[in-house]
């Protein structure tokens, strides 16, 4: 044996050397089935283990001290959600939606011309901080 194939609804999406594997970007509040199968060194799979299911729980509340929050999952059309109370939602200018990111939905950018436009945004104070993946 030299790695485990980890499989998700009878899809492969891993394979590692662990013997523990954290799947990301799954869907809150759904049912998921998996199963593992060893691999030896010529790649052969070993008969499955048991299918398991597991349930994803609500995502965390969004911090009230957020000015805004982009999960960038909507998917479709130029509106891109601010997911706290303060509706800033912005508008997406260009880039194309990608459901099926590595850690959930996003936005593929071209590095062009593409953006995401947040209007008259206020940020309140000096300091910015901003994250993405």
């Amino acid at each position: 044996m030299t790695s485990y194939r980890i499989y998700r609804n009878n899809t492969a999406v891993a394979d590692t050397n662990d013997t523990s594997y954290s799947d990301l970007g799954l869907s809150p509040l759904t049912t998921y089935d998996y199963r593992v199968t060893a691999l030896d060194d010529s790649d052969n799979e070993s008969v499955s283990t048991p299918t398991v299911q597991a349930t994803t729980g609500d995502p965390p509340p969004v911090s009230d001290d957020l000015v805004a929050f982009y999960r960038m999952e909507t998917g479709f059309g130029t509106l891109v959600e601010d997911s706290t109370a303060n509706a800033n939602h912005g508008t997406l200018v260009g880039g194309t939606w990608a459901p099926s990111a590595q850690f959930g939905g996003g936005i593929e950018f071209d590095g062009v011309d593409d953006h995401v436009d947040l209007g008259g945004l206020d940020v309140v104070g000096t300091g910015l901080t901003v994250m993405a993946w």
